[in-house]
């Protein structure tokens, strides 16, 4: 909707990592929850950085118009 709603002055991008930290205050029961989402698996912090840097770097994804 901010897409719509600001483009094309403004671009928007959006990371969706899914599960990558554990949870605070609970058993890290993410391997088992992983077995029942379509990846099938618990990401990493460093897969939230290279989607950044992606987005920073990428002269097809400007940030500045």
């Amino acid at each position: 909707m901010a897409a719509v709603a600001w483009g094309p002055k403004i671009r928007v991008n959006g990371i969706s990592p899914g599960m990558i930290l554990p949870p605070v205050n609970r058993p890290d029961d993410r391997k088992a929850r992983a077995a029942k989402i379509p990846l099938r698996r618990v990401g990493d912090p460093k897969y939230i950085v290279q989607t950044l840097q992606f987005l920073l770097t990428n002269d097809y994804v400007p940030v500045r118009s």
